[in-house]
């Protein structure tokens, strides 16, 4: 498809999604972030040749990866700042998650292992908003690798606190609320 006709086909889902979930209820801004994320992957790899599976209930992720396949664990190993260390006892992690939750992938070998920051918050929340000490510095951050998936939702909160100016926040993402914890 055409990137014209991926934004048509997006558009067309995100309307059926806002119209089926106010009629019978549900989350919004998870599957609205999904869309982006499904037409990004459609444009980048070669579907439906191409699979991918993002096993949210077990925090596993795989897709296709040149000649083999990119595995994640979906760690969250708090770490320093610097270079990421490849940490061995995820391969072991990966390893057991794949066997317990993926057996048809369990005879495949770890081949490498690389590192990878994903920036988390103390309180797990991301950080959308004006800061309250630098003028003019806007903060979208802390999304834990969930930037993706929640693009659309973290993006229209954005533009409507950047568009409300300085004085307007959105409370439980505030950069501020770092400052009280201080």
């Amino acid at each position: 498809m055409t990137v014209e006709q991926l934004v048509q086909l997006g558009a067309e889902i995100r309307q059926e999604l806002i119209t089926k979930l106010a009629k019978n209820g549900g989350h919004v801004g998870p599957n609205l972030g999904v869309v982006e994320l499904t037409m990004a992957l459609h444009y980048i790899f070669s579907t439906p040749k191409d699979k991918f599976v993002w096993d949210v209930s077990h925090d596993i992720y795989f897709r296709p990866e040149g000649e083999g396949l990119l595995l994640c664990a979906c760690d969250q190993t708090e770490l320093t700042p610097g270079d990421a260390p490849v940490d061995e006892s995820v391969k072991e992690l990966l390893a057991e998650k794949i066997e317990r939750f993926m057996p048809g992938l369990s005879d495949i070998s770890i081949s490498r292992g690389w590192a990878g920051f994903r920036t988390l918050t103390p309180d797990g929340r991301f950080v959308i908003g004006w800061d309250g000490q630098v003028e003019h510095f806007f903060w979208v951050a802390g999304l834990g690798g969930h930037g993706m998936t929640t693009s659309s939702a973290v993006g229209e909160l954005a533009a409507d606190l950047l568009l409300g100016g300085a004085g307007k926040k959105s409370e439980p993402f505030s950069p501020e609320r770092f400052v009280r914890l201080g």
